[in-house]
């Protein structure tokens, strides 16, 4: 008798505990869908990602110095057209568009691809030089391409991975995509200032083009308008797209 009644209370216990914890994991996956409904970044980052090998550059470095380019502002809104400047003597290019995130360890997604808007091949004249104040500016270079972000895409950093159809030879274009609309608690501010004050596509605040980061060489003005040196900066980009 006592066994029979030691073995209904471990039935029974055994259904507390199970009927318990299943509750809790509904309650927790309710909780996770609510989330992830309220958060855009959250929904997002659950999707699936590509690949680190086909957006990233393995030698952590600009690229190759064949095609270089950069994006006429460093942010546009959701809605809005973002406008790059490539130059390159190559007679066929494109731009795959890569969201930086989480994705599940991948650290990006691919989004679009965005092909040349002018006449190839394209070369783009000397960029403006003040050799009293270290500034190099490109401004002066032309369109080569563009994208209307659509107005569903999500808010984050992205690259543009400009590849030669030739030698399959490429370099990054990074700019931002924002959402002026949201209102969040938590306000995450990019570091842009700092991405240009480190990079040495010319002289920067720091040092000279060469890396060497001495004060002999740097430059007391710098512009948003040149392409990116180091693939340094992006790392710490993906590193703030995991937080």
């Amino acid at each position: 008798m006592k066994s029979e009644e030691r073995q209904r209370s471990f039935f029974s216990t055994t259904y507390f505990h199970r009927f318990h914890l299943f509750v809790v994991a509904v309650m927790f996956a309710e909780l996770c869908a609510s989330v992830t409904a309220m958060n855009p970044i959250v929904a997002e980052n659950l999707l699936p990602g590509t690949p680190q090998s086909s957006w990233d550059i393995p030698t952590q470095d600009m690229g190759n110095l064949t095609i270089q380019g950069f994006a006429s502002d460093i942010s546009v809104n959701q809605g809005e057209t973002i406008f790059f400047k490539v130059n390159t003597s190559a007679i066929a290019w494109k731009i795959d568009i890569f969201r930086l995130g989480f994705y599940n360890g991948a650290g990006g997604r691919f989004i679009t691809t965005v092909l040349p808007s002018v006449s190839l091949p394209q070369i783009q004249p000397p960029c403006f030089n003040d050799s009293s104040t270290g500034l190099l500016d490109c401004g002066n270079w032309q369109v080569s391409a563009s994208w209307q972000v659509p107005l569903t895409t999500t808010s984050g950093y992205f690259i543009g991975k400009a590849t030669r159809n030739d030698t399959g030879t490429f370099s990054h274009i990074v700019f931002i995509v924002r959402n002026d609309s949201s209102s969040s608690d938590i306000l995450f501010q990019a570091s842009d200032t700092s991405w240009q004050a480190y990079n040495s596509y010319s002289s920067n605040f720091y040092g000279c083009p060469s890396g060497q980061w001495t004060s002999s060489c740097r430059a007391f003005k710098i512009s948003y308008n040149r392409p990116f040196v180091s693939s340094f900066l992006f790392l710490i980009i993906i590193f703030c797209a995991f937080l």
